[in-house]
């Protein structure tokens, strides 16, 4: 029987390791990832500026969602989601973020945006199905030429059901 959980990184569990390990999956997903810097400094900045929720499978971390926050304005920009190849299509991507924006609202955060390719069909009808709205595109977003769509919700009720 598998056994999923989603879990909120606390400030003393973002290792090195940890670091290394997710950073080897960011590389494996996106097509622009952080640099081991990037990760590595997240370690020192974590506490109040971001937040990493991790999915497990049997106790094997599965994916996770990296969101940095703004506590002033209780806004929470989602960076990153991420469920490794062996593990998607079985609706764990749903899982991972309805936790994630559970997890959000309970601590106060009332708005949450993103940017997504205009081309990932799959990632944006997960978004619409978690009452994300369309807000506006950006030509040329990312490095490699490519549209973003913007996208928020305001966080006002459960995410589980």
């Amino acid at each position: 029987m598998c056994i999923i959980k989603v879990k909120e990184l606390g400030t003393q569990e973002l290792t090195q390791t940890l670091c290394e390990y997710l950073h080897n999956i960011d590389i494996q997903y996106f097509s622009i990832p952080w640099t081991i810097n990037n990760w590595i400094n997240l370690i020192n900045t974590y506490n109040n500026n971001y937040k990493i929720y991790l999915i497990y499978s049997n106790k094997q971390i599965i994916g996770f969602s990296l969101l940095k926050l703004s506590l002033y304005e209780n806004l929470a920009h989602l960076l990153k989601i991420i469920i490794i190849e062996s593990h998607q299509g079985k609706n764990l991507g749903n899982t991972l973020l309805s936790n994630s924006l559970e997890m959000l609202s309970a601590e106060g955060y009332s708005k949450i945006y993103l940017e997504v390719e205009t081309t990932n069909r799959p990632a944006i009808s997960l978004y619409y199905k978690l009452d994300f709205s369309r807000s506006h595109e950006i030509n040329n977003f990312y490095s490699d030429g490519c549209d973003a769509l913007v996208m928020t919700n305001y966080a006002s009720h459960s995410y589980l059901s």
